[in-house]
């Protein structure tokens, strides 16, 4: 059973409600109630008023063809005595009795029928435009408990179209329906046209039950897209109009992202991410080929996911500094020396200082308090090796440093040869 508005009471205190009313007499001539349609079809909502009633609440119940009775909620008469509610019904077939009493003890009653055949016809699905051949359908139910087969037609068609059902006939289990298709050759102008749908044994008329219902033709229409990023380009589907809506719109469209305004179809590629030109497909560099977060049209190394720009040392290497030396790892000969970025003469570690300032740094100098000296030389470090007398022995192991001919005084002294010219044992510098 279908939700309603009501509220399910016992019998008992249903019949006791009536009882109440009884005693005040049979309904009253000033109360009424009535319902806006003598008979309903199955599951249709019943309008119930009533007017003469003393304003406040009012008691409403229905009593249905199985016998129960059914109050029906938050119902209260005006200020003039009238009051409006409704019943929902779900397709109990039979005779319905409904009963209203105000506070004053006023009644009234009336019934209706839920009826077992009939006839119905939804909305017009589709729209037909003058000038262009088109056609929209209906769906068409007849409710036929305790009938055979039954034929369904059409009268008073406008001219320029033609009806077709499918199926053309209907039969149990009842409601059953159909798809009423009205074909348009584009001649008939623009309006409402009314036309009736029947139900017969025959297909034809006479009509056992009838039920009218309109077919519109819109007069000529321009589609018009709702254009939300106004970029001259809508998005989604159109409406066909007869003139211009009063949303923002644009007769163009196919727009895939109708909330950016650089996104419409035949749009240049910006480098966003987005399929701009509405082509289905994304360029090729708007991709993030190594995952850093940057699409590859805006990152300097695509394929560098600790990179975005080359920087000194260029993409696949890093910018490091890992002696804070103000030099990069790239371009520093001493990457792990923080006073050096070439290995110089002594290398990488150790620093090029020539103490004593003779061009050959300490590292190489084994004199390098001598300025004069890299090596001890004969001499040893702070002595010259000079050889004032060319002699071949330096002057600090020279004993005769001015006497080319000797390196000690002899017994001669130095500036006198030792020669012993005729060998006789006594220097010549004696035999004198």
């Amino acid at each position: 059973m279908k939700k309603r508005i009501f509220a399910v009471v016992s019998l008992a205190v249903a019949l006791a409600l009536l009882m109440v009313g009884a005693n005040c007499g049979s309904p009253d001539a000033g109360a009424s109630i009535w319902t806006d349609k003598a008979d309903y079809y199955p599951e249709e909502i019943v309008t119930i008023s009533g007017a003469g009633f003393t304003p406040g609440p009012v008691v409403l119940t229905v009593t249905r063809p199985d016998g129960e009775i059914e109050q029906v909620l938050d119902v209260s008469a005006d200020s003039s005595g009238s009051f409006t509610a409704t019943y929902q019904l779900d397709g109990i077939m039979g005779t319905y009795i409904v009963n209203a009493r105000d506070s004053a003890g006023q009644t009234a009653q009336t019934t209706f029928t839920d009826g077992s055949t009939g006839i119905d016809v939804g909305p017009q699905i589709g729209t037909l435009t003058y000038g262009t051949p088109g056609s929209v359908n209906y769906t068409v139910t007849v409710y036929g408990k305790g009938k055979g087969w039954t034929g369904l037609f059409t009268e008073g068609l406008p001219t320029g179209t033609n009806s077709s059902f499918d199926p053309s006939g209907l039969d149990e289990p009842w409601p059953a329906t159909s798809t009423l298709t009205m074909s348009y050759d584009g001649t008939t102008p623009a309006g409402n046209y009314t036309f009736c749908v029947g139900e017969s044994p025959s297909g034809k008329p006479p009509a056992h039950h009838k039920v009218c219902t309109t077919l519109k033709i819109n007069g000529a229409c321009t589609d018009y897209w709702h254009d939300a990023d106004g970029d001259g380009y809508g998005g989604g589907s159109s409406e066909c109009l007869t003139s211009p809506p009063t949303y923002q719109y644009a007769t163009l469209g196919g727009d895939c992202d109708d909330s950016d305004e650089d996104t419409y179809p035949g749009a240049p590629e910006i480098c966003d991410g987005k399929d701009n030109d509405c082509d289905g497909a994304m360029p090729i560099d708007e991709n993030d080929s190594d995952g850093d977060g940057a699409l590859d049209c805006e990152d300097g190394c695509p394929d560098d996911p600790d990179k975005t720009e080359p920087g000194i040392c260029g993409c696949g290497e890093s910018d490091d500094d890992t002696d804070d030396d103000g030099t990069v790892d790239c371009e520093d000969g001493c990457p792990d020396d923080p006073d050096k970025t070439e290995a110089g003469q002594c290398g990488c570690g150790v620093a090029d200082t020539d103490s004593d300032g003779d061009g050959t740094p300490d590292c190489n100098d084994n004199c390098d308090d001598d300025p004069s000296k890299a090596e001890p030389g004969l001499c040893g470090c702070g002595v010259a090796d000079t050889d004032s007398d060319s002699d071949g022995t330096p002057d600090c192991n020279d004993n005769c440093d001015d006497d080319p001919s000797k390196a000690e005084p002899g017994l001669c002294g130095c500036g006198v040869a030792d020669t012993d010219s005729d060998s006789e044992g006594t220097r010549d510098c004696y035999e004198r």
